[in-house]
């Protein structure tokens, strides 16, 4: 996480006296007020969020190691004043209720924090609201935090492997973050054995801390496999390795061999089991398992295989996520009363190793309360930062690049000098919501839209104002890049009303509408369409200063992720793990 970091001097955070403020604002959920549960139960920080609030906060640590696996120099983000953390989870079952999470949005609010983090998903795949057109409770409450001028900063979701309109349902207020990989990566080998008529014998390599070893040893299946995330470890009782679907999305050292499975893997190995099963007699697999060793990542960042895709299913007109940050192999501070969560026997150690959307989430809350705390930007004027100083990702990505990782990687020197910013108020959002506007209308620092599938031409006009918060008069410059055009079509037009801006002094203002036709194409109704492409505008007296807001235009036909029924009992499992982990991390 070092590689990432703007600062040396920082707080440890070995535990949380002195440094946060805590209160549980929990109530009991309606289950179990129904099962007659003691209401007085007092409910504590879970260690998800206690291992958020590190990532924050630790102080440099060198020589960490989990596991007898050495993971260099750890330390934490930025230094804030005070941490604000409240449990959010029912007392009881510690189940997540809408009630809660607008409760301690609602305290957090009073206290007058700056940034709010939240490392939780919503629902998947349900609908974003229960009861539409009404607000929903937990995105009416991060309105009313926006209207305080507070910045809520959401995690993207774990179900990024299943396909596009995986990501976590959040409000377009919000920012909403994914993971990205590391420049290093632990990767764990696996060599298969097939003894049938013909030997069959292959290697998979797949990225996953794994601290111990395991010789050859047979390997069984513990339900369907095919097709889901996975993890594989050896059971001692039975003496032979099983695999099943995923259960968690997330890994920690264990005393005993695990390896985490993706999707495509899982497909190989469950094919190899099946032809175990082919012959006359049943033969058996057998899986020999490495400790994990470090390897360069080609291309890094990348986005991690995990991170939710966009757009999201209920407001697809909106680019979601926004911003990617490190979140595979992050290292901070974890309670030592709570045990790392891997396989096997209880491991307890002062740190611990993670990978989600919710680690990544306090990186970019972190940068957000220093972007605020030193240039006094409002919170929609840092929320612009972030998205337009963005570094451009590598894309593997067989459709748009900004479906997977928004406007980019977080660079929070660049966001430090934005030039300009693009604001929003409250009012004109609820005024969105109502109908009374259109989202193009929106003072967003990005465009974002939908077009109809199909050979129909199409015309769109985005209304736009920009402030300048550069120190004196300036200029800029204003040029449109197509990335990607995946339609049947002779051109496209994308162009602004105002080539030039000059601001003659810093709180100025400027408007202009970006246009974009689409001339009638040669698709089929049923073809999904894309362009990708980014308007910059760059300062005429400083080369360093480029403003880069990406464009996404689609059809409205985005293919939805690939959900089975006996998949999605799998993905209630894990949200039910999730949601008993988790809770909020608040900073001012």
């Amino acid at each position: 996480m070092s590689e990432y970091c703007e600062k040396d001097e920082l707080t440890f955070l070995g535990d949380l006296s002195g440094l946060a403020d805590y209160k549980a604002v929990s109530n009991l959920c309606l289950n179990c007020c129904q099962n007659g549960i003691d209401k007085e139960v007092a409910v504590g920080i879970s260690a998800h969020g206690y291992f958020c609030a590190a990532i924050i906060a630790s102080r440099n640590i060198a020589n960490v190691e989990v596991g007898g696996i050495s993971l260099g120099t750890v330390r934490g983000v930025s230094p804030p004043p005070r941490i604000a953390l409240y449990a959010v989870g029912c007392p009881s079952c510690l189940k997540m209720t809408e009630d809660n999470m607008s409760e301690g949005i609602r305290a957090a609010i009073q206290q007058k924090v700056k940034v709010i983090s939240m490392s939780l998903a919503r629902e998947f795949p349900a609908h974003y609201y229960e009861d539409s057109p009404n607000f929903h409770e937990r995105d009416s409450a991060t309105l009313t935090a926006l209207n305080a001028d507070i910045l809520t900063i959401v995690s993207a979701g774990n179900l990024g492997e299943y396909g596009l309109r995986t990501v976590a349902k959040t409000a377009p207020w919000c920012l909403t973050v994914a993971s990205c990989t590391p420049r290093r990566k632990f990767h764990t080998v696996l060599s298969f054995h097939l003894p049938l008529s013909k030997p069959k014998t292959f290697d998979i390599e797949v990225e996953s801390m794994n601290i111990m070893e395991c010789d050859w040893t047979v390997l069984r299946n513990n339900g369907k496999i095919s097709g889901s995330q996975c993890l594989l470890f050896y059971d001692g009782k039975a003496n032979h390795v099983v695999i099943e679907a995923s259960k968690t999305v997330t890994e920690a050292p264990s005393l005993i061999p695990v390896v985490s499975i993706p999707v495509k893997d899982s497909l190989i190995i469950a094919e190899a089991l099946a032809q175990a099963h082919t012959e006359n007699k049943e033969e058996d697999l057998y899986v020999k398992i490495t400790c994990s060793v470090k390897k360069d990542v080609i291309n890094s960042p990348l986005v991690s295989t995990f991170s939710g895709r966009g757009p999201c299913s209920f407001f697809q007109e909106f680019m979601k996520p926004e911003i990617c940050a490190p979140g595979e192999e992050i290292a901070a501070a974890w309670p030592t009363s709570e045990p790392l969560g891997g396989f096997g026997p209880p491991t307890y150690s002062d740190f611990n190793v993670k990978r989600g959307t919710s680690f990544a989430t306090p990186i970019v809350a972190a940068a957000v309360a220093t972007l605020r705390a030193e240039n006094k930007f409002s919170a929609t004027a840092s929320y612009s930062a972030i998205i337009t100083s963005a570094k451009k990702m590598h894309g593997k990505e067989r459709v748009a690049y900004e479906f997977a990782y928004g406007a980019g990687m977080l660079d929070l020197k660049r966001a430090m000098r934005p030039g300009l910013v693009y604001e929003e108020s409250t009012e004109r959002y609820q005024r969105w919501f109502s109908g009374g506007m259109s989202h193009l209308e929106l003072n967003l620092p990005y465009f974002s839209a939908t077009f109809p599938a199909g050979d129909s031409p199409w015309n769109c006009e985005f209304k736009r104002k920009v402030k300048s918060v550069e120190i004196g008069k300036c200029t800029y410059v204003a040029k449109v890049v197509v990335h990607k055009l995946s339609l049947q079509c002779a051109s496209v037009s994308i162009k602004t009303t105002s080539n030039r801006l000059i601001f003659e002094e810093q709180g100025e203002e400027q408007e202009f509408s970006l246009l974009v036709r689409l001339p009638r194409t040669r698709e089929k109704k049923d073809t999904f369409g894309l362009i990708s492409a980014s308007l910059i505008w760059q300062n005429e007296e400083n080369e360093e200063l480029v403003v880069v807001s990406p464009i996404i235009l689609s059809s409205k036909n985005v293919p939805g992720p690939h959900i089975t029924d006996e998949l999605y009992k799998q993905l209630v499992d894990i949200l039910v793990a999730i949601f008993c982990s988790t809770n909020y991390s608040i900073m001012s």
